[in-house]
């Protein structure tokens, strides 16, 4: 017998779960001197949410640059609280140019990476090895500097990328064109190669790694997941430690590399028959797939499927696990140039890509342009889909290099700006190019699925909140039912009584402040609450049939359906199969199903030639309307040869795998219809070869 509750009355139907809410414009910062200053990375502080920016500077002393250069650029670094006062400013730098790529927080304090051509000079503790050199410069909380560390060999060395090891090292990855000479003991396969270097807590370098081919490999990005992915572009060929074939131009070039082993898993390349430039790697948040984001000017060929809309697009796809193919990819672009630079990931699973753009229409861009290169931001979907798109800036240019987002869910966007207050851009330029921040907001809406129903209904709540909270906190209103509160995204709860309850969904995203919504849900009144029972299911015989009826007392007002269409309170039924009286009062309906089976009957043949002619070489017994079977078979010595639970699984004649000799074998059989008492039948079945 199988219950259903129903519910005749819904007050209403949400929308499907959605990928997040549009963002939209909060504010913005410029920061800079009486030269220029370009914003390559930033993170926001773990505890205080501060905004930490990291970048070069060309200026002297002037506006928010405190003090004077040691050389031509340095790394600048800013910090600002979370009411946009600046907590501290320092800058970085040897005698010559001092160029920054990237910054992550550490337990205390700050990590800088980048390249510097400087010698052993201000405040590089460190002589040049030649061309340009990795430089890494860690920092305490308020700025100042710990240690620094040069890095090189007698050719040029960019820094690009850092990340910080399960062992808690540090591995800093770049390009090469050095073979092996001063700090680098790893060969130069042809032109630049990536090259990573491990470092302990103290700047020494304890490992070191480089993969190349016959022409140039530039490293962009590493990223740490349960092992080390290295993503870049290239344009050899197979060749040196390059396993994978060029497609034509720069093709992306990926690596899938165990650092605790030093072994190199898997290689990718992907890449059309133009220049298809990497510019950054974000692993799935669910699964072992990986999102790559570039810049492309290949149309449909290679690997690549698809089309290119003007002079550069972005290219977005998802890697799938074994790095053999992509899971998705799309092309978003304009008429124009756009050119990507960053990608994160949001909560739910999609990324947020950005780059710069001065594209006017055209494409699958649908955004204006405010000036020459704007901000250009998207959200791709969990499918390769745009779900929306932004773009920011003044009347001239404004590149943005990085995207962060922030504890409460909002967006920083950062970049370089020569704009003045035009557009988007509500702060002055202070003389070129200017540090410059756009702050968006992403709120978290809360929304939940929910409808009247009738009391006796467990009944589960479906979140259907914009973006994906951290937090669900749900209040029923319902004290008596000993159970009022939960924390599970879609819970569910069985009122206490009937009435009405404010339903109450707290949600918390990050550190964004709590947001709530309440509804009003009615339980209404179930009169047939327990009231329908056709009894146990049952079998009977052909020709026979069975009255059914409702064995409970029914309020006066109840209506009857039965499955057969009857709205009697009795019914007669003549066939096997199932049948369900459906009884509704006011707004709550009940169901009950029961099923009437065929007498329990059972056919044995006595005899089977198991010989190989296809004929009778399998022996059991049928039947109908048997629910439970087991059958067990003998030898003339009581030794049990064969057993079996299912009806339909027979008897092959052999034992142990070997063919029984023939002879007559006893078996038992044990058997029941529905709701019916055991049954036993014992005979003899003789095996003839």
């Amino acid at each position: 017998m199988r219950i259903i509750f129903s519910v005749i009355l819904l007050l209403f139907v949400q929308s499907l779960f959605s990928q997040g809410a549009d963002p939209t414009w909060r504010e913005d910062y410029a920061f800079g001197g009486f030269s220029s200053e370009f914003l390559m990375d930033m993170v926001e502080t773990e505890e205080e949410y501060d905004l930490v920016m990291f970048g070069h500077t060309e200026s002297g002393v002037g506006e928010e640059v405190l003090s004077f250069g040691n050389g031509y650029e340095d790394y600048w670094i800013v910090r600002q609280d979370l009411e946009t006062n600046i907590v501290w400013r320092n800058r970085f730098g040897g005698d010559s140019s001092d160029y920054a790529a990237e910054i992550i927080e550490l337990e205390s304090g700050f990590l800088l990476v980048g390249s510097s051509a400087s010698g052993l000079s201000g405040d590089k503790s460190g002589n040049n090895k030649g061309g340009f050199d990795y430089w890494i410069v860690r920092i305490d909380e308020s700025g100042n500097k710990i240690w620094d560390v040069t890095i090189g060999g007698s050719g040029n060395d960019y820094a690009t990328s850092v990340v910080v090891l399960p062992s808690g090292a540090y591995l800093v990855g770049g390009y090469s064109d050095s073979g092996p000479s001063g700090d680098k003991n790893t060969p130069n396969y042809g032109g630049f190669d990536y090259w990573m270097v491990e470092l302990n807590t103290s700047g020494a370098v304890t490992f070191q790694e480089s993969f190349g081919g016959d022409q140039d490999d530039y490293l962009m990005d590493l990223k740490y997941a349960s092992q080390l992915t290295i993503g870049g572009h290239s344009n050899s060929d197979i060749s040196g430690t390059k396993t994978v074939a060029n497609n034509g131009g720069f093709d992306h070039w990926v690596i899938d590399y165990d650092w605790g082993t030093k072994t190199e898993l898997i290689q990718s390349g992907q890449g059309g028959t133009g220049d298809d430039l990497l510019s950054t790697l974000q692993p799935d948040i669910f699964g072992p797939g990986m999102h790559v984001a570039g810049t492309s000017n290949s149309a449909r060929s290679g690997t690549k499927n698809t089309g290119n809309y003007g002079q550069n697009d972005y290219w977005i796809y998802r890697l799938d696990s074994l790095r053999t193919g992509m899971d998705w990819e799309i092309n978003f672009g304009g008429n124009r140039n756009d050119e990507v630079r960053d990608l994160i990931m949001s909560p739910e699973g999609a990324v947020i890509v950005g780059g710069f753009s001065n594209s006017v229409g055209g494409g699958n861009i649908t955004v204006g342009n405010k000036g020459d290169y704007d901000y250009l931001i998207a959200k791709i979907d969990t499918n390769g889909n745009i779900y929306w798109q932004k773009s920011y800036g003044g009347s001239a240019n404004d590149s943005l290099q990085t995207i962060y987002m922030r504890c409460d869910r909002g967006l920083y966007l950062g970049g370089g700006s020569n704009s003045d207050v035009s557009g988007d851009r509500t702060e002055y330029s202070r003389r070129f190019y200017d540090y410059w921040v756009a702050s968006l907001d992403v709120p978290t809406i809360p929304e939940f699925l929910a409808s009247s129903h009738c009391f006796g209904q467990a009944f589960t709540f479906q979140d259907r909140s914009e973006l994906w909270p951290d937090q669900w906190d749900w209040d029923f209103d319902d004290p008596l039912s000993g159970n009022n509160s939960s924390d599970d995204r879609n819970p569910i709860h069985t009122f206490s009584s009937p009435g009405l309850y404010d339903v109450t969904l707290t949600i918390k995203e990050g550190c964004q402040q709590d947001t709530s919504l309440t509804r009003t849900i009615e339980v209404y009144e179930n009169r047939v609450l327990d009231k329908v029972d056709l009894g146990a299911d049952f079998f009977m015989c052909a020709g026979n049939t069975a009255d059914l009826e409702n064995k409970k007392t029914l309020p006066s007002d109840a209506t009857l359906l039965w499955s057969t269409g009857d709205t009697i309170p009795t019914i007669v039924a003549d066939t096997m199969g199932f049948y369900s009286l459906t009884v509704t009062s006011g707004n709550c309906s009940e169901t009950d199903t029961l099923e009437i089976d065929n007498c329990p009957l059972l056919f044995v043949p006595n005899a089977f030639t198991p010989n190989g002619n296809d004929l009778n070489e399998t022996w059991g017994a049928t039947g109908l309307g048997i629910r439970e079977y087991q059958l067990y078979i003998y030898n003339r010595w009581g030794e049990l040869i064969y057993e079996s639970e299912e009806l339909l699984d027979w008897w092959d004649g052999t034992y142990k795998g070997n063919p029984c000799q023939q002879d007559v074998y006893v078996y038992k059989i044990l058997y029941k219809g529905i709701n019916d008492k055991q049954r036993q039948k014992v005979g003899t079945v003789t095996l003839v070869r």
